[in-house]
């Protein structure tokens, strides 16, 4: 919608009684935080995450207290204002003077911007994500920095097994309860519901950094809420069933091979449970196998080289690998959700393909890491470019046709084509710009940059043929 400058004026005319209301309470809420601070010295943890409740529980009315979303965009900015000010002055210690580095509160105000303007017609489920996050992360945050008794890593931050539990149950009541009261869903499929949530959201928040919790979890909550309220209470248990199957397989392969960290194997796990669910059963194949020709490949490398140190696999190198395969699954349940595209342009899923061959790219620049004269140097690109020909073929050779055989698509020429092009092109714009720029996180960002530049032409052509 086109907003002119007298629209805008007339709208915030029309809002004033609940910005003004909304700036007051959250004017108050750092006011109180900075007097607790002052005269009881809590952890800054404390007053920082009394904060984030508080002012949680003003953003999550907004849809009774707001009608539009530049009045939500005009607090958010001023609110951004503030922070950014007093943080720069040194001032409202209470939120600012924390030691690990945190973007939380841009990602916060983003996360109520974008909830807000998609949420326009499901108050009931805006009001689940922002609980959740004002809630569920902040009892996490104190809990856990309170009673740390068993962590684990995730690149250099520490989590804890108690702040997850307490996650946990407290993101189960959150969306249960407004789900119980706010809808009309049976009572026993609020509880399916809210568990699903809540083990999905959880796994996100464990391998979260940097503040992404706080825009991550209520955009997921959201996704989910929207993907499961029209489905069975049969339904959801069954996906919940199959995570929790999922989940014990993955921790029989990780105990087996221990070559991923405990934050790379949450990655694998959200990844296969988000192929099974946004794909269908034949999507988390192309993954599976390239977790076993991987883990084959790196005990085979080890025995060859016993000296050679190849560290456990963190929580940023998962996401570089993952990260596109990913976006490909999200693109094609986009389609297929919201512009039905199949059984009208095709009776099979478009992108299947396409994907396999981006698990397969995905693979063979990780076995690729694995080969010891796969080195910078200048006079030997005639050799890497064979060690990277002959890796990108023996993983397109053990992953491509069994997945697309097995699910029926293996006299499709289109799913052929599509995962031979992105099996063997991807990896060579990895090694061109690795092998310039000495740098192998560029490599990796041009790599991911090719592949979705992919999806959105192919994507593009699939919607002007359907608009045709």
């Amino acid at each position: 919608m086109d907003y002119g400058l007298i629209s805008v004026l007339s709208i915030l005319r029309q809002d004033a009684v609940g910005i003004i209301l909304t700036l007051t309470m959250l004017s108050a809420t750092m006011v109180t935080a900075e007097g607790l601070r002052h005269f009881l010295k809590p952890k800054v943890e404390w007053t920082r995450k009394f904060v984030h409740v508080c002012s949680g529980l003003v953003v999550a009315c907004f849809p009774w207290l707001l009608t539009s979303a530049i009045s939500v965009m005009v607090i958010a900015g001023l609110m951004f204002l503030v922070l950014a000010l007093t943080k720069k002055l040194g001032w409202l210690q209470s939120v600012h003077s924390v030691s690990r580095k945190s973007y939380g509160d841009v990602y916060y105000l983003l996360a109520v911007v974008a909830l807000f303007v998609i949420s326009r017609n499901q108050p009931q489920y805006y009001f689940a994500s922002i609980l959740t996050l004002a809630i569920a992360d902040a009892m996490a945050a104190v809990i856990g920095s309170t009673y740390h008794k068993v962590t684990f890593s995730v690149e250099a931050n520490k989590k804890s097994l108690e702040g997850s539990t307490i996650f946990f149950l407290a993101t189960f009541l959150t969306i249960h309860l407004p789900l119980l009261l706010l809808s009309e869903m049976p009572r026993e499929l609020t509880v399916v519901i809210a568990l699903q949530i809540a083990i999905v959201v959880t796994l996100i928040e464990a391998i979260a950094i940097s503040g992404f919790d706080n825009f991550a979890i209520p955009l997921s909550v959201y996704f989910l809420l929207i993907k499961l309220d029209d489905k069975s209470t049969l339904f959801v248990s069954t996906q919940i069933a199959f995570q929790l199957l999922l989940i014990l397989g993955l921790i029989i392969f990780c105990l087996r091979f221990r070559y991923f960290s405990l934050s790379a194997a949450i990655v694998n796990h959200l990844v296969l449970f988000a192929a099974f669910a946004l794909g269908g059963p034949w999507w988390i194949l192309p993954p599976i196998l390239a977790m076993i020709v991987f883990a084959r490949w790196r005990r085979r490398s080890d025995g060859k080289n016993p000296m050679r140190l190849v560290p456990n696999y963190q929580l940023l190198s998962a996401l570089y690998v993952c990260f596109v395969p990913t976006s490909i699954i999200f693109i094609n349940n986009f389609l297929l959700t919201f512009f039905h595209m199949q059984g009208r342009l095709f009776d099979e899923d478009v992108f299947y393909g396409l994907y396999a061959g981006a698990v397969s790219a995905s693979a063979s620049l990780s076995l690729v890491t694995l080969r010891k004269n796969f080195d910078k140097h200048g006079d030997r690109v005639g050799q890497q470019a064979r060690i990277l020909f002959c890796t990108s073929l023996f993983s397109f050779v053990m992953i491509v046709p069994i997945s697309l055989a097995l699910p029926g698509y293996g006299w499709s020429l289109s799913h052929w084509l599509a995962a031979f092009c992105f099996a063997f092109c991807a990896p060579l714009i990895h090694f061109i710009f690795w092998y310039r720029k000495h740098e192998h996180s560029i490599s990796y960002l041009a790599f991911q940059a090719l592949s979705l530049s992919a999806c959105v032409v192919i994507s593009s052509s699939v919607l002007l043929a359907l608009t045709v």
